[in-house]
C-alpha cells in the first residue's frame, strides 16, 4: 500500500509534505486525467457540452454515496466561500447567529457583513462548554462553525453537536468541513448538520476550483435565495428553477468538477476511507504524544480529549525556514508552525520532522 501511495503522489519521494492544511497534493492519476480531458475536448466537440448534465448528475450521486447523504441535495461550486455567501444571503434577516471567535474568515465574514445578531463562543479546551453557555443565554437560530479549526486543529465533538440538536431542535447548524471531510468516515444523514460544505483542494487532493455543499431538504426549502442565473434553470430559457440553482447561477467548470470526481473516486474507492482514517488517526496520535512531550502544543490543545490531524507547533518563523531547507514542507500560521498528516504520510515523516525540530 505504501509503495502504491508514493507512486500516486511522486512528490512524497522528494520531500516530507506536511502542508495539506494549506493545499493537498495532486495525484499522478489526476494529472493524467486532466491532460486527457483537455486533449479530449479539443478533438471531440461533443465532450464540451453535450454530456454535461449527466456528468454533473453522476458527481452529485457519488457525493451522496460517499458522505451518506441519500436524502440531501448537492450543490457544486468553485469554492466553499462562494457557496456559503449564497446560503447566508438566503437566511432570514436579523436572525441570531452563533459563531466561534477566531474561526476561519470565510465562515465568519459572510455573517459579520450582513444584518444578523451575532455572538461568539471562545475556541479553547472548553469549546463545547463555551457553546453550551451561549446557547442557553443567546438562544440562536443558527450555529456556523468549522468542524476542524484551521489554525490549531481543534476539532468540535460531533456527538456534542448531535446533543445540541436534540436539546434545541430549532437550531440549524452550518458547517465548514474543508479541514475535515476526507480524513474519516462521515454520515450526513445521521449528523447534526443542516448544511455542510467543503472545498476539494485540501484533504481530497482534488486541486482548486471545486467545492460542494450537502444541504438538508427542509433547510433548503426554508431559504429565500437572492442569486439566480441561466444555470439555475432546469431547462433554458424559461424552465423551472433547480433546488440548488441559486448556488449554481453560472456555468459549471467541468474541468475542475471532473477533477473532483476523479479525486473522490481515488480517495473512496481505490484507497478507501477506512484505511485513510486508520492511517491518519494512528499517525496523528503518535504526533500528538511526541509534540506534547516536547511542549510544542498550546495548553488548549493538550487539554482536549479529541483532536484532528492538524497541529500548530510552538516554534518560530525562523525555524520554519530551517524546516523548508530540510525539505519538510509546512506553513507558518499565527505564531506557530502548522503541520498536518494525511494518508500519504507515514511514521518516517514524523520521525524526520521531530529529528529536525530537535536539532534546531
Amino acid at each position: 500500500m505504501l509503495s502504491k501511495i508514493h507512486n500516486a503522489f511522486p512528490i512524497t519521494k522528494k520531500c516530507t509534505y506536511l502542508n495539506t492544511p494549506s493545499s493537498g497534493l495532486t495525484s499522478k492519476k489526476l494529472i493524467d486525467f486532466r491532460k486527457q480531458y483537455d486533449n479530449g475536448i479539443h478533438t471531440d466537440y461533443k465532450k464540451i457540452d453535450f454530456l454535461e448534465d449527466e456528468q454533473i448528475d453522476s458527481l452529485r450521486t457519488k457525493i451522496q454515496k460517499y458522505f451518506k447523504a441519500e436524502t440531501a441535495e448537492i450543490a457544486l461550486l468553485p469554492s466553499f466561500s462562494i457557496g456559503l455567501n449564497g446560503i447566508v444571503d438566503a437566511l432570514p434577516k436579523h436572525a441570531k447567529v452563533l459563531l466561534l471567535k477566531g474561526d476561519y474568515p470565510s465562515v465568519n465574514l459572510p455573517f459579520e457583513f450582513r444584518d444578523f445578531q451575532i455572538e461568539y463562543a471562545e475556541i479553547n479546551e472548553n469549546l463545547e462548554h463555551n457553546i453550551d453557555q451561549k446557547l442557553e443565554r443567546f438562544q440562536p437560530d443558527f450555529i456556523a462553525l468549522s468542524v476542524v479549526q484551521f489554525l490549531n486543529g481543534i476539532k468540535i465533538d460531533l456527538s456534542f453537536l448531535q446533543q445540541v440538536k436534540k436539546t434545541y431542535p430549532h437550531i440549524q447548524i452550518i458547517g465548514d468541513a474543508t479541514q475535515y471531510l476526507g480524513t474519516e468516515k462521515f454520515n450526513f444523514d445521521e449528523s447534526a448538520f443542516s448544511v455542510i460544505g467543503s472545498s476539494g483542494y485540501k484533504w481530497f487532493n482534488a486541486g482548486t476550483g471545486n467545492a460542494f455543499f450537502i444541504i438538508d431538504k427542509d433547510f433548503l426549502a426554508a431559504l429565500n435565495p437572492k442569486s439566480y442565473g441561466s444555470n439555475s434553470l432546469l431547462t433554458k430559457p424559461d424552465g423551472p428553477f433547480r433546488k440548488t440553482g441559486f448556488l449554481e447561477p453560472g456555468h459549471f467548470d467541468m474541468h475542475s468538477l471532473k477533477s473532483l470526481e476523479v479525486a473522490l473516486d481515488f480517495h473512496y474507492n481505490e484507497i478507501g476511507i477506512e484505511s485513510i482514517e486508520a492511517q491518519i488517526k494512528s499517525l496523528s496520535l503518535k504526533a500528538f504524544n511526541a509534540f506534547s512531550k516536547r511542549n510544542l502544543l498550546s495548553n488548549a490543545v493538550q487539554k482536549r480529549k479529541i483532536h484532528s490531524c492538524i497541529f500548530n507547533l510552538n516554534r518560530s518563523e525562523a525555524d520554519l525556514k530551517k524546516l523548508l531547507d530540510a525539505n519538510i514542507v509546512c506553513a507558518y500560521r499565527k505564531n506557530g508552525i502548522r503541520v498536518g498528516f494525511h494518508y500519504f504520510n507515514n511514521e518516517a515523516d514524523l520521525t524526520n520532522l521531530l529529528a529536525t525540530l530537535d536539532e534546531i
